[in-house]
């Protein structure tokens, strides 16, 4: 079962990321703001019998207080992503690795067999976290980002931050799991 951790920016970064967005004209091919959030650890294989012990354990985690969090820039990711790309401080880092050293053990390890993306294959540091984590993007590999859109033809980002002056308060991580195609929360936990 597919499982994602995961907290929330701030409705004025919203706002502005959607007029972002919409500046970029017939260039975006998909505007992914309605479903804006910063994933903390995606697993594609997470054993879905244990998913009360998940939630119990998703729960605990309570890695310190809350703090702001700030976009560095934007950038782009696997070439057709346009993300804002987050100030990854150690608040932010204790937050995903928390997260991903609590879950781990409920990795289905039968589920990954097969799945491991195939662009990634002799990166021994993405092929350790996949194993280690169930994703490729995990660890010390994870760059917290929020996707704006998917598009047409790249855009140089060098020095581009639409986002200078908007901070958040980064204080509630939701857990949600994959039902019909549809992602549902599950539990969610107050960072305090």
């Amino acid at each position: 079962m597919k499982y994602l951790a995961y907290f929330k920016p701030s409705e004025e970064f919203l706002i502005t990321a959607n007029d972002y967005v919409n500046s970029l004209g017939n260039n975006v091919s998909k505007n992914l703001i309605d479903t804006g959030h910063c994933t903390i650890m995606y697993a594609a294989a997470l054993k879905e019998d244990k998913e009360e012990q998940i939630i119990r354990e998703f729960k605990a985690i309570i890695p310190s207080a809350a703090r702001d969090t700030r976009v560095e820039g934007l950038d782009l990711f696997d070439k057709a992503s346009l993300v804002a790309r987050l100030r990854k401080d150690r608040y932010l880092n204790r937050v995903h690795l928390s997260t991903i050293e609590t879950l781990r053990n409920f990795i289905d390890s039968y589920e990954l067999i097969g799945k491991f993306p195939t662009e990634y294959i002799g990166n021994k540091e993405r092929e350790a976290a996949y194993l280690r984590y169930g994703s490729v993007y995990a660890g010390d590999l994870w760059q917290p980002h929020i996707t704006l859109c998917r598009i047409k033809e790249p855009i140089d980002t060098q020095g581009l931050n639409p986002f200078k002056d908007i901070t958040w308060r980064t204080d509630e991580v939701f857990l949600a799991k994959k039902v019909e195609g549809e992602w549902k929360d599950i539990a969610s936990v107050r960072l305090h």
